[in-house]
């Protein structure tokens, strides 16, 4: 394992290096080339190749359509790469002024975005010589490093594609508008999860949208929990770590009401790790997101409140979470999809309570399914909801059906199939237009 991340490290340096020597040379092809040595394939195996512009959560969603589907080429590029572009041709200065939310709106850097576009537009063609794609496909239409790319695709008759893998929250507990009313969609079509989310983006009549563009395919990575067997699970839970002011300032501004929030999410995850204390023979995994931000805000929670070892206490940022739901007799988050896909695996779920902080309006998934999360308050009824699972799942199989329709559209395991078939209609289409 050490071997391979120092080779990873190796590459990656060497890669990085390469592609800044291109740019300095002003030599487009080679950046090309050097994009496509940076590309992994999640797939090898389709009558046409779709390049893919890689995040953490889309890349999950690949390897689903890879596996469940398997139609098409997947060929993942990072977005870091096409950011190396922004940090190269616009001004040091300005580029930290750049957000998703005033791409569109300022000027900030503007002199910079058109050189990316130019150098774009003149390395286009050698990055199709080199990898061969037939379309690209992204995980959100906010990421400023795509923007131009995107612009460029358009310009070049490559269909661009968004797969929507935000957003779950749309329209139960987050307002579209706050989300996306400054931008606009540069592209050909765009998936996503549900339905709600695509009427609430067309009722803000952004330019680019528009109802044709837009598809209904549920959520491939939710695809391998339909496909796994039952298995009994270990004895273990597992906890979804959440670092609450991603989302709670976008709740609470107040500062002293914000502060009072986090106190709760640091006191939440520390009664997890009493519960590992209070319970060795029980094994508890807490799952971070990838990045060490969010590793080390649980480590530092661990460490300044425990002194001892907890041996059954597992803090990992890495693997995968529908095999530990699977395993674990009880999942434990906040805000994050795994509680959904802990839903279609009949786990029992608890969630630490927000209502006292934001009495007036919906403040996660189950606002209008309270019946299928257990909200613990209290330490103590952590501790009760965990040792005692099997008796807090107390929901009809019509409730839990009528919040998989409405958050994942179609729960039937077929998403991967659904979102192919739409990739390769566009493409079809394109290559129609292009012939006549």
């Amino acid at each position: 394992m050490l071997l391979k991340k120092i080779k990873n490290k190796f590459k990656f340096a060497s890669l990085d290096l390469l592609i800044k020597i291109s740019l300095f040379l002003r030599w487009p092809w080679l950046t090309a080339l050097i994009f496509s040595l940076a590309t992994t394939k999640a797939s090898r195996k389709g009558e046409y190749t779709v390049l893919a512009l890689g995040r953490s959560v889309f890349t999950d969603d690949l390897n689903a359509l890879a596996h469940f589907s398997g139609r098409l080429k997947y060929r993942v590029l990072h977005l870091r790469y096409l950011d190396m572009l922004l940090q190269k041709f616009i001004d040091p200065l300005e580029r930290p002024k750049i957000s998703e939310n005033n791409y569109y709106t300022h000027d900030f850097g503007q002199a910079g975005k058109i050189k990316v576009n130019q150098y774009l537009t003149k390395m286009f063609s050698h990055l199709i010589k080199f990898i061969g794609f037939d379309a690209v496909m992204t995980g959100n239409l906010t990421y400023i490093q795509q923007q131009e790319f995107a612009d460029v695709c358009q310009k070049n008759h490559v269909p661009f594609i968004t797969f929507h893998k935000e957003g779950l929250g749309v329209g139960v507990y987050r307002d579209a508008a706050s989300l996306y009313q400054d931008f606009k969609f540069i592209g050909d079509m765009m998936m996503f999860y549900n339905q709600r989310i695509k009427d609430k983006i067309l009722e803000l009549k952004l330019p680019g949208f528009s109802a044709d563009k837009l598809k209904v395919v549920g959520v491939p990575r939710f695809d391998w929990l339909f496909a796994k067997e039952k298995i009994k699970p270990k004895n273990q839970i597992v906890f979804f770590s959440f670092y609450i002011k991603d989302r709670f300032s976008y709740f609470v501004q107040d500062e002293a009401r914000l502060e009072q929030v986090l106190n709760r999410c640091a006191d939440f995850h520390k009664w997890v790790m009493e519960f590992a204390v209070k319970h060795p023979d029980i094994n508890v995994v807490v799952k971070t997101k990838a990045a060490e931000y969010y590793l080390n805000y649980v480590l530092d929670i661990l460490k300044s409140n425990f002194k001892q070892k907890i041996s059954n206490l597992k803090v990992v940022n890495s693997g995968d979470a529908s095999e530990f739901i699977y395993e674990s007799m009880a999942v434990v988050g906040y805000g994050s999809s795994t509680l959904i896909e802990a839903i279609l695996a009949d786990k029992p779920i608890i969630s630490p309570y927000f209502g006292d902080f934001i009495p007036d309006r919906p403040w996660d998934y189950f606002h209008n399914h309270p019946q299928l999360v257990n909200y613990a308050k209290t330490f103590a009824e952590l501790e009760e909801y965990l040792m005692y699972p099997g008796q807090t799942m107390n929901y009809s199989q019509t409730l839990k059906s009528d919040f998989l329709q409405d958050i994942i559209a179609n729960p039937d395991g077929k998403s991967s199939r659904r979102a192919e078939d739409e990739v390769i209609k566009l493409i079809k289409f394109f290559k129609t237009k292009d012939i006549s």
